[in-house]
């Protein structure tokens, strides 16, 4: 598996954000002879999905061409939002078939702005969360599943730090709080018809007794050590970890 980032542009500021240092960079948008690059590599690699990251994707002022060119090669798309999308960006994804094209959008609290995405792309959503405080409560997450018919699914993620420590993250000492918070989400979320997921960073200690069995078939996501995803950035250079992108 491997992320294509295609901007370093973002509309956020989120104070977590491993990225940071890319956007810092100013290394712009990726073009479009190294993203036909990249999807050389997904395809010599097997990877049958091309997964478009930030920054925020959709800002790249060719969104919709990158996925088309993913679209003609038989890959399937899935775009990393902020849910901040301009509006050309959006008219493409709700007019893409619901099993080529899937959007997953980091949710926050309290957001109004993410709106009109959630309630427009509906069950080509699935809303996730980067967990970067032990007093975090996925609740409204629920409410959003629920009033905008969003995909059943939620994908939790650590704020992991970066190499020169400039963002929020989680402390390893609060993950057995972060864990025990999820254990009585679980509970709720399987009452609502709703799964979880995880992206890497979790490790079985931080749980309670018996949450990784209830877990069923996320289980697997929650491991003992990191196998991390290529990032290939912008500018045609490729990193093992997004948060040490700096070394």
């Amino acid at each position: 598996m491997a992320n294509i980032s295609v901007t370093t542009v973002c509309n956020r500021d989120c104070s977590y954000c491993f990225a940071g240092v890319e956007r810092r960079s100013g290394a712009g948008h990726m073009s479009l002879a190294t993203f036909e690059r990249a999807l050389d590599f997904l395809e010599r690699s097997g990877i049958n999905e091309a997964r478009l990251l930030g920054g925020e994707p959709t800002l790249h002022p060719e969104f919709a061409r990158l996925a088309e060119l993913a679209l003609e090669r038989g890959l399937r798309v899935r775009v990393f939002s902020n849910g901040l999308m301009p509006e050309p960006a959006l008219q493409w994804l709700e007019s893409q078939a619901q099993d080529l094209v899937a959007v997953l959008i980091n949710a926050a609290p309290g957001d109004l702005r993410q709106t009109s995405a959630l309630a427009r792309l509906r069950q080509r959503v699935t809303l996730g969360l980067n967990i970067h405080t032990p007093a975090f409560d996925p609740a409204f997450l629920l409410d959003l599943v629920r009033d905008h018919g969003l995909s059943r699914r939620i994908r939790f993620g650590l704020a992991h730090p970066t190499a020169d420590g400039t963002n929020r993250f989680l402390d390893p000492r609060q993950y057995q709080t972060v864990g025990a918070r999820l254990g009585r989400f679980l509970e709720t979320a399987r009452v609502a018809g709703v799964e979880p997921s995880f992206d890497c960073g979790f490790v079985p200690c931080m749980f309670p007794p018996g949450f990784l069995d209830a877990l069923g078939p996320a289980a697997p996501d929650i491991g003992a050590c990191c196998s991390p995803v290529l990032d290939i950035l912008p500018d045609g250079q490729v990193v093992s970890c997004y948060p040490l992108a700096a070394l």
